[in-house]
């Protein structure tokens, strides 16, 4: 099997989005965090079904960048969600 010319698979890209928002946050980058954080969520709202836990990571995760900038409001609704455990 050949990937060369493949489309990345949407999935893929949103972990790599995600990944790289958690480490930008831990630099104190967030702005750049928030953008990347946001496409990602979008991307794994759209690619799994609700409650998938890949996209509560990054739900968890938009929550602490809106925190880091100084708006707690907006984080609190995405801290409240229910807990989504891992399939088994």
């Amino acid at each position: 099997m050949s990937i060369v010319g493949s489309a990345p698979v949407p999935q893929s890209v949103a972990r790599a989005q995600h990944n790289l928002a958690r480490t930008l946050l831990a630099m104190g980058r967030v702005p750049e965090a928030d953008d990347l954080v946001r496409s990602a969520l979008a991307t794994r709202q759209q690619v799994f079904p609700p409650g998938h836990f890949e996209t509560a990571l990054s739900e968890v995760l938009l929550g602490k960048v809106l925190a880091a900038r100084g708006r707690p409001a907006e984080a609190a609704p995405v801290e409240d969600q229910p807990d989504v455990g891992r399939p088994e």
